[in-house]
């Protein structure tokens, strides 16, 4: 166990952690409760409280069931939730946040640095994507079920729009989409 650490049915390795109800620290200043849930050894200051949750990230925190928080400074809520880039926040049911301060929520897949993913998927930098939308593109916008925001500071609205190749998901082309208001294949 570790130094000035605390155990109540529970192991508790790291110094200065406390763990409760069937959970485990690793980390030093870490708390984890609830039976399955854990802080590992480098999560410092790592919080896992809830059924098989776990705070591996330095600083991270994970609350509900089943959620990971993997990334240094992460946040993961609700039920298997994975929040893996740094600074990342997930909340709801399977979402997921690689991408560094990107947020998924519901079932949202946050893959872009700086991204918001709302039940949809946001690969794109600083991109966002929400009632089933898809975002591409860096700085994009996709809202609407089945629509896909492909290039750069592209915004794409409405149902069902039409598939494309972009010159650049990432810069600046004349010659790429800009506004979009899809209608079933528009």
């Amino acid at each position: 166990t570790g130094a000035y650490s605390l155990a109540w049915t529970s192991t508790s390795n790291g110094d200065y952690s406390l763990a409760m109800l069937g959970a485990t620290t690793d980390g030093e200043e870490s708390i984890a409760m609830g039976e399955s849930s854990s802080t590992g050894s480098g999560a410092e200051n790592a919080v896992a409280i809830g059924y098989g949750n776990t705070a591996n990230g330095s600083h991270s925190n994970a609350f509900g069931d089943g959620n990971q928080a993997t990334g240094i400074s992460s946040t993961a809520l609700g039920s298997n939730t994975v929040s893996s880039g740094q600074g990342s926040l997930t909340a709801g049911t399977y979402a997921v946040a690689s991408g560094n301060y990107s947020m998924g929520l519901g079932g949202g897949n946050a893959v872009g640095d700086y991204s918001l993913a709302w039940n949809s998927t946001s690969n794109g930098d600083y991109s966002l994507a929400m009632l089933g939308g898809t975002s591409n593109g860096s700085y994009s916008v996709a809202m609407g079920n089945q629509v896909f925001a492909y290039s750069h500071n592209e915004f794409v609205i409405g149902y069902d729009s039409s598939t494309y190749t972009p010159s650049s998901t990432t810069t600046n082309v004349g010659t790429d989409r800009l506004f979009v208001v899809a209608n079933n294949t528009t």
